[in-house]
């Protein structure tokens, strides 16, 4: 059997003030939850037995899931954040050493053909070229084989980054490197590195493979969920029409949303119960029940329950955040 391992446990630091009150799973881009996307990746493909590594707001991810997909779903709590090699060490308590495991990072989205991946026999990990490889995981591969994994190096040999995806077949292995290294304390920048488990088990004569992901996008700060909202928007066959309105494509308008006199697009993302009243918006994310008037709003996110009335303005704004600029006119 194939299972699906996701660790969303992080605090999302770089996300606040959105990570104030919800995790950063739950952060939507391109019309719906970033965990949807890579939950959703896996339809029509017979996979749908998921084990979610969950800790900071945990439930809510959990409450998400359970109310929005009938995939057969397990939750490992993390009570301490002590790295992604203790995360999915929780989460194949959910997993038997004879089943294949897909792991993926639950701030990242990906587009990938499962089919071809799970064409390539041992295992195999998601690997795209990085300008700075010191700030990932680095492989090494010679003769079409990996043969070096290497956490951050000050010194990389390679800018193959692994991003985010794993396919693992030799599980039990995986399962018993995980372990020696939790137990030795075996950390690497003080936490338990999925990348040290990876190279015992190479060096116990696992054969692991690199598939290049040319579709690799980062969530973890402002400016990449927006990067990975307008790639994801471009994708998109078509944007609404809206009377009294212009649409500039690609765009997601929930048709829970109300847009009255107002130009929205490119690459603009309104969710369920929010309003854009006379005002122009571009390259921008709005959560639930966000309402904006009489405004220009470029390159920005604004939280569930946000206001905002004013003029031009760039902004990242919290859940139930409001601001009013009374420019001395009539509102």
């Amino acid at each position: 059997m194939i299972k699906v391992i996701i660790p969303a446990a992080g605090l999302g630091t770089r996300l606040k003030p959105f990570t104030h009150t919800i995790p950063k799973a739950l952060l939507p881009v391109a019309g719906k939850p970033i965990i949807s996307h890579i939950v959703d990746q896996f339809a029509g493909q017979g996979i749908d037995d998921f084990v979610f590594v969950v800790g900071y707001m945990g439930q809510k991810i959990e409450e998400y899931i359970r109310a929005n997909y009938t995939i057969s779903t397990s939750f490992a709590y993390q009570e301490e954040l002590l790295g992604l090699g203790y995360a999915i060490h929780l989460g194949l308590s959910f997993v038997s050493d004879d089943d294949t495991v897909v792991i993926l990072l639950g701030d990242t989205i990906t587009e990938v053909d499962f089919s071809r991946i799970f064409d390539i026999g041992g295992n195999v990990i998601g690997v795209h070229p990085v300008l700075d490889p010191r700030r990932f995981g680095i492989v090494t591969v010679k003769d079409g084989r990996i043969v070096e994994f290497v956490e951050k190096p000050e010194h990389p040999r390679s800018n193959l980054g692994i991003v985010g995806l794993y396919l693992i077949r030799d599980t039990a292995l995986l399962r018993r490197s995980l372990r020696e290294i939790i137990e030795t304390n075996k950390k690497t920048r003080g936490e338990f590195q999925l990348t040290d488990a990876l190279a015992m088990m190479l060096s116990s004569g696992a054969e692991f493979f690199p598939y290049e992901i040319s579709g690799w996008f980062d969530c973890g700060s402002p400016e990449t969920l927006l990067e990975t909202n307008r790639h994801i928007l471009a994708t998109l066959d078509s944007s609404p029409a809206i009377e009294g309105s212009v649409i500039i494509p690609p765009c997601f308008i929930s048709p829970d949303a109300v847009v009255k006199s107002s130009i929205i697009g490119p690459y603009v993302s309104v969710a369920a119960g929010s309003s854009v009243e006379g005002s122009i918006v571009r390259d921008s994310i709005l959560a639930e029940a966000v309402h904006l008037k009489h405004c220009l709003l470029e390159s920005s996110i604004l939280g569930t329950g946000a206001e905002f009335v004013g003029r031009f303005y760039r902004l990242n704004m919290g859940d139930s955040s409001q601001v009013i600029l009374d420019w001395g006119k009539e509102k």
